[in-house]
Protein backbone atom coordinates (compact mmCIF):
# COMPACT_ATOMS: atom_id res chain seq x y z
CA UNK A 1 0.00 0.00 0.00
CA UNK A 2 2.83 2.73 1.27
CA UNK A 3 4.19 2.17 -2.56
CA UNK A 4 0.85 2.36 -4.56
CA UNK A 5 0.46 5.68 -2.34
CA UNK A 6 3.69 7.28 -3.14
CA UNK A 7 2.88 7.38 -7.01
CA UNK A 8 -0.56 9.25 -6.33
CA UNK A 9 1.73 12.27 -4.97
CA UNK A 10 2.28 15.22 -6.19
CA UNK A 11 4.52 17.43 -4.70
CA UNK A 12 4.65 21.47 -5.94
CA UNK A 13 8.17 22.74 -5.16
CA UNK A 14 7.65 26.24 -5.62
CA UNK A 15 10.36 28.98 -6.88
CA UNK A 16 9.81 32.38 -6.22
CA UNK A 17 11.70 36.09 -5.66
CA UNK A 18 11.82 36.30 -1.54
CA UNK A 19 9.86 39.72 -2.47
CA UNK A 20 7.00 37.51 -4.34
CA UNK A 21 6.90 35.17 -1.36
CA UNK A 22 6.64 38.19 1.11
CA UNK A 23 3.05 39.67 -0.40
CA UNK A 24 1.36 36.09 -0.29
CA UNK A 25 -2.09 36.86 1.03
CA UNK A 26 -2.52 35.35 4.48
CA UNK A 27 -5.93 35.89 5.49
CA UNK A 28 -7.16 32.56 6.86
CA UNK A 29 -10.11 30.39 6.68
CA UNK A 30 -9.34 28.21 9.03
CA UNK A 31 -11.36 26.00 11.21
CA UNK A 32 -10.66 28.02 14.66
CA UNK A 33 -14.62 27.42 16.22
CA UNK A 34 -15.56 30.96 15.33
CA UNK A 35 -18.69 32.18 18.28
CA UNK A 36 -20.86 33.22 14.83
CA UNK A 37 -23.89 31.17 14.98
CA UNK A 38 -26.08 33.38 12.58
CA UNK A 39 -27.99 36.11 14.42
CA UNK A 40 -30.28 38.97 12.40
CA UNK A 41 -30.42 37.98 8.72
CA UNK A 42 -31.29 41.62 7.73
CA UNK A 43 -27.73 42.05 6.76
CA UNK A 44 -27.88 39.25 4.22
CA UNK A 45 -31.22 40.00 3.48
CA UNK A 46 -29.44 43.12 1.82
CA UNK A 47 -26.47 41.92 0.37
CA UNK A 48 -28.60 38.83 -1.63
CA UNK A 49 -30.92 40.62 -3.83
CA UNK A 50 -31.84 37.86 -6.23
CA UNK A 51 -30.43 38.65 -9.32
CA UNK A 52 -27.65 39.16 -11.95
CA UNK A 53 -25.24 41.74 -12.52
CA UNK A 54 -22.40 41.88 -14.60
CA UNK A 55 -21.80 38.18 -14.69
CA UNK A 56 -23.14 37.79 -10.86
CA UNK A 57 -26.30 36.07 -9.99
CA UNK A 58 -27.31 36.04 -6.03
CA UNK A 59 -30.12 33.34 -5.39
CA UNK A 60 -30.91 31.36 -2.84
CA UNK A 61 -30.98 27.66 -1.95
CA UNK A 62 -32.09 25.40 0.72
CA UNK A 63 -33.49 26.80 3.75
CA UNK A 64 -33.73 30.02 1.99
CA UNK A 65 -29.49 30.42 2.28
CA UNK A 66 -27.27 32.57 0.14
CA UNK A 67 -25.35 31.66 -2.83
CA UNK A 68 -23.75 33.53 -5.28
CA UNK A 69 -22.74 32.08 -8.62
CA UNK A 70 -19.85 33.91 -10.73
CA UNK A 71 -19.94 33.64 -14.22
CA UNK A 72 -17.39 34.17 -17.32
CA UNK A 73 -18.09 37.65 -18.80
CA UNK A 74 -17.56 36.50 -22.60
CA UNK A 75 -19.49 33.48 -22.99
CA UNK A 76 -23.38 32.47 -22.24
CA UNK A 77 -22.51 29.38 -21.15
CA UNK A 78 -23.97 27.00 -20.00
CA UNK A 79 -20.50 26.40 -18.28
CA UNK A 80 -19.08 23.47 -16.22
CA UNK A 81 -19.02 24.81 -12.63
CA UNK A 82 -17.21 24.42 -9.27
CA UNK A 83 -19.06 24.81 -6.01
CA UNK A 84 -17.06 25.95 -3.42
CA UNK A 85 -17.55 25.75 0.15
CA UNK A 86 -16.22 28.02 2.68
CA UNK A 87 -14.23 26.88 6.15
CA UNK A 88 -14.95 28.08 9.58
CA UNK A 89 -13.44 31.57 9.87
CA UNK A 90 -14.53 34.75 7.60
CA UNK A 91 -11.25 36.98 7.76
CA UNK A 92 -10.49 38.01 4.39
CA UNK A 93 -13.99 37.92 3.30
CA UNK A 94 -16.98 40.40 3.50
CA UNK A 95 -18.57 40.21 6.70
CA UNK A 96 -22.09 39.81 6.53
CA UNK A 97 -22.30 38.54 3.60
CA UNK A 98 -19.20 35.25 3.18
CA UNK A 99 -18.74 36.77 -0.56
CA UNK A 100 -15.99 36.02 -2.57
CA UNK A 101 -15.15 39.32 -4.97
CA UNK A 102 -15.05 38.45 -8.70
CA UNK A 103 -11.51 39.30 -8.66
CA UNK A 104 -10.54 36.73 -5.87
CA UNK A 105 -7.67 34.71 -7.59
CA UNK A 106 -9.83 31.64 -7.04
CA UNK A 107 -13.02 33.26 -9.05
CA UNK A 108 -10.47 34.87 -11.49
CA UNK A 109 -8.52 31.79 -12.82
CA UNK A 110 -11.86 29.22 -12.65
CA UNK A 111 -13.80 32.40 -14.91
CA UNK A 112 -10.87 32.96 -17.20
CA UNK A 113 -11.01 29.30 -18.38
CA UNK A 114 -14.31 29.23 -18.46
CA UNK A 115 -15.72 28.17 -15.22
CA UNK A 116 -18.55 29.08 -12.88
CA UNK A 117 -17.61 29.08 -9.51
CA UNK A 118 -20.78 28.76 -6.97
CA UNK A 119 -20.60 30.11 -3.20
CA UNK A 120 -22.85 29.26 -1.23
CA UNK A 121 -22.91 30.03 2.22
CA UNK A 122 -24.26 27.10 5.30
CA UNK A 123 -26.37 27.30 7.61
CA UNK A 124 -25.85 29.39 10.50
CA UNK A 125 -21.97 31.01 9.64
CA UNK A 126 -22.05 34.47 10.53
CA UNK A 127 -25.36 36.07 9.49
CA UNK A 128 -26.57 33.37 7.44
CA UNK A 129 -30.21 31.91 8.83
CA UNK A 130 -30.72 28.66 10.52
CA UNK A 131 -28.04 26.77 13.31
CA UNK A 132 -24.66 26.11 13.21
CA UNK A 133 -25.16 22.55 13.36
CA UNK A 134 -21.10 21.61 12.27
CA UNK A 135 -20.15 23.36 16.07
CA UNK A 136 -18.03 21.01 17.72
CA UNK A 137 -16.01 20.96 21.46
CA UNK A 138 -12.83 20.77 19.02
CA UNK A 139 -10.30 19.65 21.90
CA UNK A 140 -11.71 16.67 23.07
CA UNK A 141 -14.23 16.37 20.07
CA UNK A 142 -15.80 12.52 20.12
CA UNK A 143 -17.08 10.68 16.90
CA UNK A 144 -20.49 11.65 17.21
CA UNK A 145 -19.61 15.05 17.17
CA UNK A 146 -18.07 14.98 14.03
CA UNK A 147 -20.68 12.62 12.78
CA UNK A 148 -22.98 15.64 13.76
CA UNK A 149 -20.56 18.02 11.74
CA UNK A 150 -21.10 16.24 8.58
CA UNK A 151 -24.76 15.21 8.89
CA UNK A 152 -25.89 19.07 9.19
CA UNK A 153 -22.92 20.11 6.56
CA UNK A 154 -24.11 17.47 4.05
CA UNK A 155 -27.56 18.79 4.12
CA UNK A 156 -26.80 22.10 3.01
CA UNK A 157 -23.77 20.53 0.46
CA UNK A 158 -26.51 18.51 -1.22
CA UNK A 159 -29.12 21.36 -1.35
CA UNK A 160 -26.56 23.38 -3.39
CA UNK A 161 -25.83 21.29 -5.66
CA UNK A 162 -29.29 20.62 -6.52
CA UNK A 163 -30.14 24.13 -6.93
CA UNK A 164 -26.39 24.48 -8.94
CA UNK A 165 -27.98 22.04 -11.15
CA UNK A 166 -31.18 23.60 -12.02
CA UNK A 167 -29.39 26.70 -13.11
CA UNK A 168 -29.83 27.63 -16.64
CA UNK A 169 -26.29 28.67 -17.48
CA UNK A 170 -25.04 25.49 -16.30
CA UNK A 171 -23.63 22.63 -17.84
CA UNK A 172 -25.03 20.24 -15.43
CA UNK A 173 -23.29 17.10 -16.66
CA UNK A 174 -19.62 18.84 -15.42
CA UNK A 175 -20.23 19.45 -12.14
CA UNK A 176 -17.53 19.55 -9.38
CA UNK A 177 -17.39 20.23 -5.63
CA UNK A 178 -14.55 22.40 -3.69
CA UNK A 179 -14.17 23.35 -0.45
CA UNK A 180 -11.51 24.66 1.97
CA UNK A 181 -10.89 23.55 5.50
CA UNK A 182 -14.30 22.78 7.18
CA UNK A 183 -15.72 22.96 3.63
CA UNK A 184 -13.34 20.60 2.26
CA UNK A 185 -14.50 18.45 5.12
CA UNK A 186 -17.88 18.77 4.08
CA UNK A 187 -17.28 18.22 0.58
CA UNK A 188 -14.88 14.87 0.96
CA UNK A 189 -17.57 13.56 3.75
CA UNK A 190 -20.89 13.99 1.44
CA UNK A 191 -19.57 12.75 -1.40
CA UNK A 192 -21.23 9.30 -1.38
CA UNK A 193 -24.47 10.56 -1.79
CA UNK A 194 -23.99 12.82 -4.93
CA UNK A 195 -25.39 12.57 -7.78
CA UNK A 196 -23.96 11.60 -11.11
CA UNK A 197 -23.25 15.02 -12.37
CA UNK A 198 -20.55 15.79 -10.13
CA UNK A 199 -17.44 14.96 -11.73
CA UNK A 200 -14.49 15.67 -8.72
CA UNK A 201 -13.91 16.95 -5.59
CA UNK A 202 -11.03 19.26 -4.40
CA UNK A 203 -10.15 19.38 -0.75
CA UNK A 204 -7.95 22.71 0.15
CA UNK A 205 -6.63 21.82 3.73
CA UNK A 206 -9.75 20.31 4.53
CA UNK A 207 -10.61 18.74 7.92
CA UNK A 208 -11.99 19.88 11.36
CA UNK A 209 -10.43 20.87 14.56
CA UNK A 210 -7.52 22.87 13.49
CA UNK A 211 -4.43 24.39 15.13
CA UNK A 212 -3.93 21.39 17.43
CA UNK A 213 -0.95 19.57 16.22
CA UNK A 214 0.03 17.73 12.85
CA UNK A 215 -2.89 15.45 13.66
CA UNK A 216 -5.42 16.90 15.75
CA UNK A 217 -7.81 15.07 18.32
CA UNK A 218 -10.74 15.28 14.98
CA UNK A 219 -8.70 13.74 12.22
CA UNK A 220 -8.94 9.91 13.26
CA UNK A 221 -12.73 10.63 12.99
CA UNK A 222 -12.67 13.03 10.16
CA UNK A 223 -10.20 9.98 8.45
CA UNK A 224 -13.37 7.33 9.28
CA UNK A 225 -16.13 9.89 7.63
CA UNK A 226 -13.46 10.31 4.36
CA UNK A 227 -12.77 6.84 4.54
CA UNK A 228 -16.54 5.35 4.60
CA UNK A 229 -17.46 8.04 1.97
CA UNK A 230 -14.84 7.27 -0.66
CA UNK A 231 -16.02 3.33 -0.08
CA UNK A 232 -19.35 4.13 -1.20
CA UNK A 233 -18.13 6.71 -4.43
CA UNK A 234 -16.09 6.23 -7.19
CA UNK A 235 -15.78 10.45 -7.76
CA UNK A 236 -12.29 11.29 -7.96
CA UNK A 237 -10.91 13.46 -5.10
CA UNK A 238 -7.94 15.59 -4.96
CA UNK A 239 -6.38 16.47 -1.21
CA UNK A 240 -3.95 19.76 -1.71
CA UNK A 241 -2.12 20.88 1.59
CA UNK A 242 -0.01 24.11 2.17
CA UNK A 243 3.93 23.09 3.97
CA UNK A 244 3.61 25.97 5.91
CA UNK A 245 -0.07 25.24 6.96
CA UNK A 246 -0.87 25.59 10.75
CA UNK A 247 -4.34 24.98 11.22
CA UNK A 248 -4.54 21.71 8.84
CA UNK A 249 -1.02 20.63 8.78
CA UNK A 250 0.21 18.84 5.75
CA UNK A 251 0.25 15.46 8.00
CA UNK A 252 -3.08 15.44 8.53
CA UNK A 253 -4.23 15.97 4.96
CA UNK A 254 -1.70 13.25 4.09
CA UNK A 255 -3.02 10.86 7.08
CA UNK A 256 -6.58 11.40 5.08
CA UNK A 257 -5.42 11.27 1.80
CA UNK A 258 -4.16 7.75 3.06
CA UNK A 259 -7.01 6.52 4.61
CA UNK A 260 -9.33 7.70 1.55
CA UNK A 261 -7.05 5.77 -0.69
CA UNK A 262 -6.95 2.62 1.07
CA UNK A 263 -10.73 2.64 1.01
CA UNK A 264 -10.17 2.70 -2.59
CA UNK A 265 -8.11 -0.50 -2.60
CA UNK A 266 -7.44 -1.27 -6.52
CA UNK A 267 -8.67 2.28 -7.84
CA UNK A 268 -6.73 4.30 -5.68
CA UNK A 269 -3.91 5.02 -8.23
CA UNK A 270 -6.75 6.44 -10.95
CA UNK A 271 -9.61 8.38 -8.26
CA UNK A 272 -7.45 9.96 -5.39
CA UNK A 273 -4.34 12.24 -5.46
CA UNK A 274 -2.44 13.99 -3.11
CA UNK A 275 -1.33 17.46 -4.06
CA UNK A 276 1.55 18.34 -1.83
CA UNK A 277 2.70 22.86 -2.25
CA UNK A 278 6.35 23.66 -1.14
CA UNK A 279 4.97 26.87 0.00
CA UNK A 280 1.63 28.49 1.41
CA UNK A 281 -0.25 28.64 4.31
CA UNK A 282 -4.27 27.80 5.82
CA UNK A 283 -5.86 29.85 3.07
CA UNK A 284 -7.63 29.10 -0.39
CA UNK A 285 -5.00 31.88 -2.16
CA UNK A 286 -2.33 29.99 -1.16
CA UNK A 287 -3.25 27.23 -2.86
CA UNK A 288 -4.64 28.69 -6.34
CA UNK A 289 -1.26 31.42 -6.02
CA UNK A 290 0.81 28.05 -6.12
CA UNK A 291 -1.00 25.32 -7.28
CA UNK A 292 -3.21 26.48 -9.83
CA UNK A 293 -2.13 24.20 -13.00
CA UNK A 294 -2.81 21.19 -10.49
CA UNK A 295 -6.00 22.28 -9.92
CA UNK A 296 -6.84 23.40 -13.18
CA UNK A 297 -5.55 20.21 -14.75
CA UNK A 298 -7.61 17.88 -12.89
CA UNK A 299 -10.64 19.58 -13.76
CA UNK A 300 -9.32 19.28 -17.28
CA UNK A 301 -9.00 15.46 -16.88
CA UNK A 302 -12.59 14.63 -15.19
CA UNK A 303 -14.13 16.88 -17.96
CA UNK A 304 -12.91 15.35 -21.31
Amino acid sequence: MQRAIAALVVVVVVAVAIGAAATEHRTGTGDVESTATGSSTSRVDKAYVVGTNNGVETTRYGDNLPMTIYYPSDASGPFPVVIFFHGRKFSGWTRGTYKLSKHHVFVSVLNDEGYAVAVPVRSGYHSAPGWDGERIPCDNPSRSDVRRAIVSARKDVLAAIDKVISLPRVNTGEVFVAGTSAGGFASVGSMSYYPPNVKGVLSFGGSRCGKRGKISPAAKHVANIFSKAAKNSTIPVALFSNRYDGVVPPETTRYLFEAVCEARGDKCNETVFLVEISLGRHNLTSVVYYANHEILQFLRDRRF
